[in-house]
This record gives C-alpha cells, sequence and structure tokens, in this order.
C-alpha cells in the first residue's frame, strides 16, 4: 500500500460511517414499526376506556406528510352494537402545526 493511500485510508476513520449506518437503520425500523405499535397501543387504549373489545385491521401512517388512516376501527362496549368506523382519516398541518386537523369518517 503506497504511502498517499495509508494516508488517505487514516483520514477516512469507518467507525463515524457505521455509527451513521446503524442510527439510519434504526431509525428505518422504527419507522416501519410504528403504526404497528400505535395499533396495540390504540386497541388497548380502547379496551382500558371501557371497550369490551376493540380491533384495528390497519394503520397508515406517514410522518412527512402528515397523514393518518386507520382502517376498520370495531369497537363492543357492554350490550351495545358493535360500533364500526370505516376508513378514520386525517390530515395533520406539519409545517403549521397550529392551523388544522381535518379528520374525517363513515359509519357502516
Amino acid at each position: 500500500m503506497s504511502n498517499s493511500n495509508l494516508a488517505l485510508s487514516k483520514k477516512f476513520n469507518k467507525k463515524p460511517v457505521r455509527i451513521i449506518s446503524y442510527l439510519l437503520l434504526g431509525l428505518a425500523i422504527f419507522v416501519v414499526v410504528l403504526p404497528l405499535l400505535l395499533e396495540v397501543a390504540l386497541e388497548k387504549i380502547l379496551v382500558k376506556q371501557g371497550a369490551e373489545s376493540a380491533s384495528v385491521q390497519n394503520i397508515d401512517l406517514n410522518l412527512f406528510t402528515g397523514y393518518l388512516s386507520i382502517e376498520q376501527l370495531q369497537i363492543k362496549h357492554a350490550n351495545q352494537p358493535r360500533l364500526q368506523l370505516q376508513p378514520l382519516t386525517g390530515w395533520y398541518n406539519v409545517v403549521k402545526p397550529d392551523r388544522y386537523v381535518r379528520f374525517g369518517f363513515s359509519f357502516l
């Protein structure tokens, strides 16, 4: 190995590149797993609030655009008929959070 190549390899240490790679990999895993964690958390919160049973088919979350969609939210409470919302969607203004939050849903 020539002297200039050895100096160049010492200058660019591989440790910072490895750290940045691990951080990016961790962030990607977090973004992928976050909707799954939200599904479980939403179901547990609804049951804790008094629902007999709660289920969610799918949660779509886009952190960059502020889009949230909850599909097939079903809640059963005591002797009441099952409440079913399909779909529950919302947009959150990421740039100016104090501006608006808009949600829409329909009953089945």
